[in-house]
């Protein structure tokens, strides 16, 4: 009678299955001892290829973020590229936002060094310079890791349940706008003010007015 043949252990099977052990139980529950389990190998054969968890979370986040696939297909101004990549890791952490808590101490691979580097030269084409491409980069992320936690944590539907109103009367007086934010609503808060002032910034720079479609 013939008999199934199990997968050959590989990296990719290894992060394949990781991602979605990730997706089940968050990156905290992601243990070598979970993962062997449903490989249906022991933990040492995991050490095979990877020495250490951070080794193993640092090829996790290079997959997750590969899968995101937040870069444009098309030629874009700058200006719509920069949204276009914002929602793409927005809509990415949403996913599994469990990736927000470990994201500073991971270190930056291929696929992240992918992003940056599309993002600077797209910046610096427009003509912004070198050091004003770090700097908006940077607050692209803060923008993006800001609206995604705040998604998380800020949840009016669950604020409400067991509130005492007479201990937050603001809360409550606020509570109505709350329900009318929608989880992109976090996001353009902050970001598009952002690109507004850099957009003025570069027409004064260059004398050339872009525009902003949202």
């Amino acid at each position: 009678m013939p008999t199934s043949l199990k997968p050959v252990l590989s990296q990719n099977l290894i992060i394949e299955t990781g991602l979605e052990l990730v997706g089940e139980t968050g990156v905290d529950g992601l243990s070598f001892r979970k993962l062997a389990e449903r490989l249906g190998v022991t933990p040492m054969a995991l050490y095979r290829h990877f020495d250490d968890k951070q080794a193993l979370l640092t090829a996790l986040l290079d997959a997750f973020i590969t899968q995101a696939d937040v870069l444009p297909k098309t030629q874009l101004p700058w200006d719509e590229w920069l949204v276009y990549v914002s929602e793409g890791m927005y809509q990415a952490l949403l996913e599994e936002p469990s990736w927000l808590s470990v994201l500073g101490s991971i270190p930056m691979r291929q696929a992240s060094f992918n992003v940056l580097d599309a993002c600077l030269q797209i910046l610096v084409d427009a003509g912004f310079t070198h050091e004003q491409t770090v700097k908006i980069f940077v607050g692209m992320l803060q923008c993006v890791f800001g609206a995604a936690l705040t998604h998380s944590q800020l949840r009016a539907n669950e604020l409400m349940d067991g509130l005492d109103f007479h201990l937050f009367p603001a809360m409550q007086e606020a509570l109505p706008a709350m329900l009318l934010l929608n989880q992109d609503s976090h996001l353009y808060f902050a970001l598009i003010p952002m690109l507004e002032g850099l957009r003025r910034q570069l027409a004064e720079q260059t004398g050339n007015v872009t525009r902003l479609v949202r």
